[in-house]
């Protein structure tokens, strides 16, 4: 059985908090997009540890390029040594009702977003391969 804890944001040390899980004996950490982005908070846990794994739980796919989600996703996946696993979402609960029929899509449009996260970070980028976790429903 693996346990996993969560990943908040802290300005004095964002990597302290995924530290003090490591020593504790987690096997992984996690950090949602509520209030700051999520590849920020595992960058700076990424830096902290080294056996750790790492996942968003969730980035908001369609409120960033792919080339940007790529290109993010590629850094941590760097500095993580491989330890990333990516969780997408189409969009967010908060997201207002008349805001997501711009932003919510087809099933396909999703699998077109991460089919090009992965093209992108194929491109020149020198990480081990990304692992993502889409979920195409967003949760009540």
């Amino acid at each position: 059985m693996l346990i996993d804890g969560g990943l908040s944001f802290r300005s004095d040390d964002v990597g302290a908090e995924a530290r003090e899980l490591e020593l504790a004996g987690y096997d992984g950490a996690w950090s949602a997009e509520t209030g700051h982005d999520p590849l920020l908070i595992v960058a700076g846990a990424a830096t902290a540890t080294t056996t750790l794994e790492l996942g968003t739980g969730i980035v908001v796919a369609f409120a960033r390029s792919p080339m940007i989600t790529a290109t993010m996703a590629n850094d941590v996946q760097l500095l993580s040594r491989g330890r990333l696993l990516l969780g997408l979402v189409r969009r967010s609960n908060r997201t207002s009702r008349s805001a997501t029929r711009c932003l919510v899509a087809s099933g396909s449009r999703m699998r077109e977003y991460v089919w090009r996260c992965g093209l992108f970070g194929r491109v020149g980028m020198r990480a081990p391969r990304l692992t993502f976790v889409v979920s195409t429903t967003a949760s009540r």
